[in-house]
């Protein structure tokens, strides 16, 4: 038995009494490797072409020397130093004819030798020329060979050509000394990847030649990945400034750059005993960037989009059976989920009532269950909902299809995602007499909303295998023959042709666009408010026309709501998200800047009106309003909407008061504000003295109204009508907010899959769900089935990827 001795770390890794050359020693992984050398015992000879960097770095290790550690002695400059070091990058060419000319025009022989000099020939000159010495160390200790460390590159290993230092962002990265040569490696990015190849290939045929001749000399590499030094920037910090440096196709999976120590570690231990069996071997210290980056470009199935169809269209093709299963997202991981992420979290679906749901909320005990009232919501109620709100408009399959998979598309998010479902008791319920009173065909939604939502599909496409690149924009749909075979992204600056037999688009609409708001929607738009992502700009649906897929429904259409005026224009706001909505206008009045009225504020429960009356605010004056209380209707505003800190309040004693407030916030008319008050207060009252007997019920359609034998307004207010009187009061001032468009994509209502403009077929390979499909809103949209929509054609759409692989495994 060998004597344990012989395994410590002391024997195994003792440099004592070894003599190192290290080229480029006096910075960046060259002086990683000289510190890590010679504190492991090693006589280590830095050279490099400044002198006096040089010289800094040997005194400086002299003064922190201990007594085992070996010294380190600047030998020299060496090395060529080109004259082109000092030429700026250029500008990057656009197409294939100005691509051409600048790789021709802009580099030279002179240029491409000069760097294989630096990187390749030095390899090749040093080792020959110090093998003599190298032979005669091998000799000094008996069964020990000398040893040559070549350090290559990752960059040598990949097939793109990296935009080096020339394109990262500053903010992240901080650069030092030498900007003229970064930008030179910037512009030769071809010569220095192929380089670093060379270098690599040559350190193999040095070892094998040595080997056959029996010179007893070991050559080995070093491919670094990621590392602090001249070449990239002096501090590399986090995830984000990691990958700029790399550019992978897909993050580091180290998510930061190599270390000091990871890197001397590596050169101690080829350099050591413990490395005396190995020759010819490369090491790559790279935190698993070549693991990524050269991994497969072909998948079963391709998501474009990471919002909640997507999600559900990525999860249903694997648990079908898909194996490999990418999703792309345009926007960067902060954004993820799409419009989703800003929703309340509402879902409309069929059920039979409290006791069907309660299996899948986690809010609700049985002695509460006993005080609430949550009617069945049946098949035709949601089918004649979508159809009732969009005059009929709707494509009546499209709709059946998506109604009669709703109430499975629930339990399957709830039992398979691990949705976290609970009763709405925040938005869609009402406490009258003692009971929670839920209303207007909704009662479920998702803990802690949209975010819950996103959170909780993240987490399952995690435990499902399925990768998620973002900042991964879809340039193209790849087609062969009539068939879609992949498509185009980009990522890290590279474009990137990805196959996978079926593609599905979740994309959404294009309402984050206000050149195609006008377009579409009418002049004004521009100025409306986007309530989610920013992201949503039509892309998908410009792609699928690229192959001819058939566009459908209601282009001038939307989903618009009353969405506060303080809010963003250009984007929702991640932390506040659907707390900007402002729906409590049923318990009030709205009145324009003028002061008048110009809605029908009770006409039916806020979930079949809010969709329609962000465009009805944006057809006013300035494309603003108020929404206006008195005190008793306040406490029924909803908190989340109307809290402390939420939202902007304008508050007065008086009528007059608060007019006044109004007036500093842009009402141009107090008198007509004034006078619009009394004659609806009139109107209530001459309703009352007609109808003594109703009450005022949030929870139904109370009938109370504007409307009388006596005296009737131009515009009513159907229900909820109660006089605005007694102070204090309250008003806010609310903007459109649009959510999604209503125009998109034809899809086959049984398997989502496009439908061609030619011939109304669906076009091999395409699926489409979500915001993007369309025919089955129009004009208006009851709240809460967008979500419902996305799981039933996600699911349609994976499970029919599935399919088409012919991998299969169920259809539910």
């Amino acid at each position: 038995m060998i004597s344990p001795s012989e395994f410590a770390l002391a024997k195994l890794y003792d440099l004592e009494g070894l003599v190192a050359l290290v080229t480029g020693g006096g910075t960046g992984i060259g002086l990683m490797i000289a510190q890590g050398l010679a504190a492991n015992g090693a006589r280590v000879y830095i050279t490099g072409r400044r002198v006096d960097v040089l010289q800094g770095v040997a005194d400086e290790w002299g003064k922190k020397k201990e007594s085992r550690m070996g010294k380190i002695i600047g030998a020299g400059q060496g090395g060529p130093l080109s004259p082109e070091l000092n030429k700026p990058s250029p500008t990057s060419p656009k197409n294939a004819e100005e691509l051409g000319k600048y790789l021709f025009a802009q580099e030279s022989f002179e240029q491409w030798s000069n760097l294989y000099a630096i990187n390749t020939f030095s390899v090749y000159f040093v080792t020959v020329g110090f093998l003599a010495l190298l032979e005669k160390g091998s000799k000094d200790i008996p069964g020990f060979t000398s040893s040559v460390i070549n350090i290559t590159s990752i960059s040598g290993l990949i097939k793109v050509a990296q935009r080096h230092v020339g394109s990262f962002p500053p903010r992240y990265l901080r650069m030092q000394l030498i900007p003229a040569l970064m930008a030179f490696i910037s512009e030769l990015q071809f010569c220095y990847n192929s380089s670093k190849a060379a270098a690599s290939h040559l350190t193999k045929m040095l070892a094998t030649e040595f080997a056959l001749k029996q010179i007893p000399v070991r050559v080995n590499a070093i491919a670094p990945g990621v590392y602090e030094s001249e070449l990239t920037y002096d501090v590399i910090e986090g995830q984000v400034a990691t990958d700029a440096v790399g550019m992978p196709v897909i993050s580091v999976p180290a998510k930061r750059p190599g270390t000091a120590a990871e890197m001397a570690g590596t050169a101690v231990y080829l350099a050591s005993p413990a490395a005396g069996y190995m020759n010819g071997q490369e090491i790559v210290i790279d935190g698993g960037y070549g693991s990524v980056t050269m991994a497969p470009t072909v998948f079963d199935c391709i998501v474009v989009g990471s919002g909640h169809a997507g999600a559900s269209a990525a999860l249903a093709a694997a648990e079908a059976g898909c194996t490999d299963v990418l999703v792309v997202e345009k926007a960067s991981e902060e954004w993820a989920g799409g419009n989703g992420y800003f929703t309340a979290g509402a879902m409309r679906a069929v059920h039979g009532g409290l006791q069907d749901l309660l299996p899948i909320i986690r809010n609700v005990i049985p002695e509460q269950a006993e005080k609430i009232d949550v009617e069945q919501y049946t098949t035709d109620n949601f089918i004649g909902d979508i159809m009732r709100l969009g005059n009929n408009k709707p494509d009546a399959v499209l709709v059946e299809t998506m109604v009669r998979h709703s109430r499975d598309a629930i339990e399957w998010l709830s039992r398979k995602v691990g949705v976290p479902f609970i009763l709405s008791f925040h938005r869609q319920a009402y406490e009258i007499n003692g009971r929670q009173k839920f209303w207007g065909g909704i009662a479920l939604c998702v803990e802690d909303g949209g975010k819950g939502l996103i959170k909780a599909e993240l987490e399952a496409l995690r435990k499902s295998g399925v990768q998620i690149w973002f900042d991964a924009p879809a340039l193209r749909l790849l087609s062969e023959d009539g068939a879609v075979v992949g498509v185009v992204v980009r990522r890290n600056g590279h474009e990137l042709s990805l196959t996978a037999q079926s593609v599905i688009l979740a994309a959404g609409g294009f309402e984050a666009d206000a050149e195609l708001r006008r377009k579409h929607l009418g002049d004004g738009w521009e100025r409306a408010r986007v309530r989610g992502t920013p992201f949503n700009t039509g892309d998908g649906i410009k792609m699928a026309q690229a192959v001819g897929a058939k566009l459908v429904g209601d282009w001038s259409g939307c989903h618009s709501t009353c969405w506060d005026a303080n809010a963003l224009e250009d984007r929702g706001d991640r932390n506040l998200s659907n707390q900007f909505t402002k729906s409590g206008y049923p318990l009030g009045i709205m009145v324009n800047i003028n002061g008048e009225r110009f809605v029908d504020e009770g006409q039916d429960f806020r979930n079949y009106t809010y969709a329609k009356f962000g465009r009805a605010i944006l057809s006013q004056p300035e494309g603003v309003a108020f929404q206006v209380w008195d005190t008793e209707m306040i406490p029924l505003l909803r908190k989340e909407e109307y809290g402390d800190g939420i939202v902007e309040k304008i508050a007065g004693f008086t009528v007059e008061e608060l007019a006044d407030g109004m007036m500093e916030r842009g009402l141009r008319n107090k008198d007509g504000f004034l006078s619009t008050v009394k004659e609806y207060n009139s109107a209530v009252y001459l309703h009352r003295l007609e109808n003594p007997s109703l009450r005022c019920n949030p929870g139904i359609k109370d009938n109370l109204s504007t409307q009388s034998s006596s005296a009737s307004l131009s515009i009513p207010k159907s229900n909820w009508a109660v006089p605005i009187v007694k102070g204090p009061f309250l008003a806010v001032k609310v903007a459109c907010g649009i959510t999604f468009t209503f125009g998109g994509v034809a899809i086959d209502p049984d398997t989502a899959a496009v439908l061609s403009d030619s011939e109304d077929r669906p076009i091999s390979g395409l699926f489409c769900a979500g915001e993007m499909v369309g025919n089955l809103y129009y004009n208006n949209y009851p709240g809460g089935s967008g979500l419902t929509a996305g799981t039933v054609f996600g699911r349609k759409a994976g499970v029919a990827a599935a399919r088409k692989v012919g991998k299969l495994v169920h259809s539910r």
